[in-house]
């Protein structure tokens, strides 16, 4: 009879130490952020068959076991069934407090050595104000053990996930004034700075450009940001009001498809101002037969007096000689400056030449650009015919000789009104 009462004791002793190794441990649930899907994952361990008496069941499941959850707005209550918790059945009442489609069975796996238990995995989807946070995610329950000799376990803890998401900002590297395709507009040349070491979704959505307060800019295609780390966004001038500055920056926008309440934007380092660069709108040009001079006339569009691109306006002259077809080109630069619109050029016309003269006027920051000037320079024209003073001489001269004789007070009349004096002696022809 002692021998028997020995031996029970022993085995008493040894269920418990078994028990006391195989006790719960929190590590057995994972969780963590799933930023590409802007989810919360749970990896629950709900059942083995060892760790307990008898032959070692335990799990969330029979009459006592059972896990509550308690996470981003969610009351998830988890009970297996009667016997053992070796599938699930979502048609059951062993997952409740969330929709069925964010339940995945996940089934055997090995855990400790050669011991293996099984799994579920819950998906919990969040909110926009979810993300950024830390998120705590509270579990209480019983952990059934087999026979009352495994006593079932209190599981009560509180885990945190930390919501933030990484996504490194895009840098504006270079912007100004050039050509795409064959048409003027503004280029804005970018790149990711890096890559996210945490919770990345730098590969994801696509590059928007947008106006400083976020609004994208119309017509502008989107880059993909799985494909491209860099690139450009050009801006036709068709879609730019060129008289007025105005402020971009680019943004990296993702919108999980799993989870359609969250949208992730990620904005450019800093805002880039593109400078007003208002274009002439019209050029005229006349002469003076008292001053003999020319002038060239010309009017921009607007003329602001900060961000705006101050360079030369280039007028290049242009005049042939109607009578040797001689040609003379010249070209002067003539300042920007910040709120004059109305500007002009004025030079001595040569006497006793028949010139037709050729005038354009363009902006020297784009004048390199066949496809700017072609744009927006501006052009027109002007014709001259002169005689020199010898000729006039030569003319009046003429006139006396002719009048001289009948009416003696005319050259008199006509030196008087002309203003030229005829010479003593005359060339008669």
């Amino acid at each position: 009879m002692q021998f028997f009462l020995c031996v029970m004791m022993l085995m008493a002793f040894s269920v418990q130490k078994a028990s006391a190794y195989d006790d719960w441990q929190d590590s057995w649930i994972s969780q963590w952020y799933d930023a590409e899907n802007a989810t919360i994952v749970l990896d629950i361990r709900v059942y083995q068959s060892w760790g307990g008496a008898g032959s070692g069941h335990c799990g969330f499941c029979r009459d006592d076991g059972w896990l509550d959850v308690s996470v981003a707005g969610y009351d998830i209550h988890l009970k297996g069934p009667k016997d053992q918790w070796t599938s699930y059945d979502p048609n059951s009442d062993q997952v409740t407090g969330i929709d069925k489609k964010y339940v995945q069975w996940l089934g055997f796996r090995k855990t400790d050595g050669d011991k293996g238990s099984y799994f579920i995995k819950i998906t919990i989807p969040l909110i926009q104000d979810r993300i950024g946070t830390d998120v705590f995610v509270k579990y209480k329950g019983v952990w059934w053990r087999e026979l009352k000799t495994a006593t079932d376990q209190d599981v009560d803890f509180t885990a945190t996930v930390d919501t933030h998401f990484g996504c490194t900002p895009t840098i504006i590297t270079n912007a100004y004034y050039g050509v795409k395709g064959n048409k003027p507009g503004y280029v804005i040349a970018w790149k990711k700075d890096g890559t996210a070491k945490q919770n990345s979704i730098d590969k994801k959505g696509h590059f928007r450009l947008c106006y400083s307060n976020g609004a994208p800019v119309p017509n502008i295609s989107t880059i993909d940001a799985s494909l491209y780390s860099s690139g450009e966004f050009f801006i036709p001038v068709e879609s730019l009001n060129l008289d007025n500055p105005s402020e971009y920056k680019i943004i990296q926008h993702y919108e999980p498809t799993y989870n359609n309440k969250v949208i992730y934007e990620t904005s450019s380092s800093a805002n880039k101002t593109r400078p007003a660069y208002p274009q002439v709108k019209e050029i005229s040009a006349n002469y003076d037969q008292v001053t003999r001079k020319a002038k060239v006339n010309w009017n921009l569009s607007a003329a602001p007096t900060q961000n705006c691109i101050e360079d030369n306006m280039v007028l290049t002259i242009k005049s042939t000689n109607r009578a040797t077809n001689a040609v003379e080109t010249t070209t002067q630069n003539i300042k920007y400056m910040a709120g004059k619109t109305a500007y002009s050029y004025e030079f001595d016309v040569p006497l006793g030449e028949s010139l037709n003269y050729e005038f354009s006027i363009k902006r020297s920051h784009t004048g390199n650009s066949d496809v700017w000037n072609n744009a927006f320079s501006k052009q027109t024209s002007l014709s001259m015919f002169l005689q020199s003073t010898a000729m006039l001489q030569q003319v009046l001269c003429m006139l006396s000789l002719v009048k001289t004789t009948r009416l003696p007070l005319s050259l008199g009349r006509l030196r008087a009104t002309s203003g030229v004096r005829a010479p003593k002696r005359c060339l008669h022809v």
